[in-house]
């Protein structure tokens, strides 16, 4: 993706060219930095895995609607 600003709660996909481990990965925009942003992927009963990401790393795919316990929702 090009750089421009991120909202906290914007939903992103990782590509998996970009990162082998994380990607194809959905996550959620926790804190849009400079470069990127401060990504969570929330995983169902365990904690979120938190990544720094730069803008080439995600593509934006929407805006999170329902949460748990999450904080940004």
């Amino acid at each position: 993706m090009e750089a421009r600003e991120l909202q906290v709660g914007e939903v992103v996909q990782i590509n998996p060219e970009r990162n082998k481990l994380w990607g194809g990965c959905v996550a959620v925009v926790d804190e849009p930095k400079g470069f990127g942003a401060l990504i969570a992927i929330l995983i169902p009963g365990a904690r979120a895995i938190y990544l720094r990401v730069l803008f080439e790393d995600i593509e934006p795919i929407g805006k999170v609607v329902w949460g748990s316990d999450y904080k940004v929702v």
